[in-house]
């Protein structure tokens, strides 16, 4: 049987791995193995925060919902980049999952649901009242469960509109493609204005908008178009579409709840995975481990539907932000 897991050695083995504090090897072993039980056992949490999703039925036909594991290097990474006064047992995001809804008042209705549940804790963040300075809009709801070897583990649950989630995987997708980091607030002289005009247009079309505030929509329009008429933005992100090759998928009798993608990035293929039990799933995540080409993420969701349509940026889809383009520089030649 498994101890109990320590937070505190959960933290001091996420300080060791970022390099923040100095250890030995066999610490850097050992913190190595922590994490990746500690990543595991968040597995437990984002079941039960699907059970609780699923129990509230505020999923239909036109929703979909999907999770993650946070991905080692990516921990690390974040806890780099926050530095030593981050401690990893605090972590929020580990377990994540996202819900994406056909309109902005069946997101905001399944969102006040939601903080009824006795996993929800008063963290939100809603970034729809308080938009991220490049645009993202969405609002972030944060869950605790006791798992059977820690307490209090956090899982990030994500809830966007349709056009919210096709904006936020352009982003990703422009920002891996030119190197950028807009998603991280850096700001890119080609595309940081162009997204932020989108954001603003999204977020007059899910509102609604009077005679001033339609003037005010084809105006932005407008200004879309300038940028786009410098940078080439519309161009660029349409040659991303579908961009990433699936060369491996899964039949309906071989998905299963927990699927590994296999992501080559050199090559821009993806693989789908069954995965048969989380040991097996490690085991995959260290044969490619040393292979810098490639990155394994363990996800969690109904369907490979469901998969495929909550993480765009995994299939590099950009179709749908690319459409809503098309739609405002139609506006602004009219």
């Amino acid at each position: 049987m498994k101890p109990k897991l320590s937070k505190n050695q959960v933290s001091r083995a996420g300080h060791y791995l970022a390099g923040l504090t100095p250890c030995s090897e066999e610490e850097m072993k050992s913190s190595r193995d922590l994490l990746n039980h500690w990543r595991l056992e968040h597995t437990q949490c984002l079941e039960f925060l699907f059970d609780d999703v699923y129990a509230l039925q505020i999923l239909d036909a036109s929703t979909f919902m999907a999770g993650r594991i946070k991905k080692y290097d990516t921990i690390i990474n974040k806890q780099r980049r926050l530095g030593i006064n981050s401690k990893l047992k605090t972590m929020a995001d580990i377990a994540g999952a996202r819900i994406v809804f056909a309109s902005l008042a069946d997101m905001q209705a399944a969102a006040k649901k939601l903080k009824y549940l006795d996993a929800y804790y008063d963290n939100e963040h809603d970034y729809l009242v308080r938009p991220k300075r490049d645009g993202y809009r969405a609002i972030h709801l944060y869950f605790a469960y006791d798992t059977k070897h820690a307490s209090g583990l956090k899982a990030e649950l994500q809830l966007k509109t349709l056009a919210q989630h096709y904006w936020s995987t352009a982003v990703e997708s422009y920002d891996l493609a030119r190197n950028a980091k807009i998603k991280f607030n850096e700001y890119s002289p080609e595309g940081s204005q162009f997204f932020l005009i989108a954001s603003k247009l999204i977020e007059l079309e899910e509102t609604g908008h009077d005679q001033i505030q339609s003037e005010r929509y084809f105006k932005l329009c407008c200004e879309l178009k300038e940028e786009d008429a410098v940078h080439h933005m519309s161009k660029m992100l349409k040659a991303l579409e579908y961009e990433i090759y699936i060369t491996k998928s899964l039949s309906q009798a071989e998905q299963s709840n927990y699927i590994a993608l296999l992501h080559n990035r050199t090559l821009q293929e993806l693989e789908f995975h069954t995965v048969e039990s989380l040991e097996n799933y490690l085991a995959l995540e260290e044969r490619y481990a040393e292979l810098e080409d490639y990155s394994v993420v363990l996800t969690r969701s109904a369907t490979l539907k469901d998969l495929e349509s909550s993480y765009l940026n995994y299939t590099g889809d950009v179709s749908g932000f690319n459409s809503m383009v098309k739609n405002w520089l139609s506006i602004a030649s009219s």
